[in-house]
């Protein structure tokens, strides 16, 4: 399911919220300096020596895991395999070609991986993103045109 929200503001709404953020981060401003006044002078921190027994052996292994963890990224347990195969995510990422090579790249190596498909939304294609190109024009004014060539793709 994919949300859409838009927000419009007329001027005059977006010049009397401006106002009220303006008073209300001034009242905070005043605030957090009578209570900076108010507390004590830190004290320099005291490091304490643990003993062996009081180390919990379950932490250290934990410890360890982390490290085959982080080195075996790519490895799916449990829980997340059976989600990856039972909920079916679209992930849909607008574009523009002077990003594909940067930003939609950065994108598809990291998190687009998380999802079982991605689509990438340009106005030219590029195989390797495999982005979808739209007959539209560039620029953030031609936006919504290319989010509904995105639902009629």
């Amino acid at each position: 399911m994919i949300v859409l929200v838009v927000i419009f503001l007329a001027p005059m709404s977006v010049q009397m919220l401006n106002m009220n953020y303006a008073a209300r981060n001034l009242q905070v401003d005043e605030y957090v300096l009578q209570e900076e006044k108010s507390k004590p002078k830190p004290t320099k921190p005291q490091f304490v020596e643990v003993p062996e027994e009081y180390i919990n052996p379950v932490d250290r292994i934990m410890s360890d895991l982390n490290g085959v963890i982080r080195k075996y990224p790519h490895h799916r347990q449990g829980l997340a395999d059976k989600l990856y195969d039972e909920v079916k995510v679209l992930c849909w990422v607008n574009t523009w070609p002077k990003n594909h090579k940067t930003r939609a790249k950065a994108v598809k190596e990291t998190w687009a991986k998380r999802c079982n498909k991605v689509l990438f939304i340009s106005t030219q294609e590029d195989p390797e993103l495999d982005a979808v190109a739209l007959p539209l024009k560039d620029g953030r004014q031609y936006l919504w045109s290319k989010i509904r060539g995105a639902f009629k793709h």
